[in-house]
């Protein structure tokens, strides 16, 4: 489970196809719940 706690509130970056793009994913917490 996922729960991004900031989402990119410009409507050009919203309504961007990300398509064929390599991700980046950055975060910290618990591996085990």
């Amino acid at each position: 489970l996922i729960k991004p706690i900031c989402l990119p509130l410009a409507r050009d970056i919203r309504e961007m196809s990300f398509v064929d793009t390599l991700p980046f994913i950055a975060g910290w917490g618990s591996i085990y719940f």
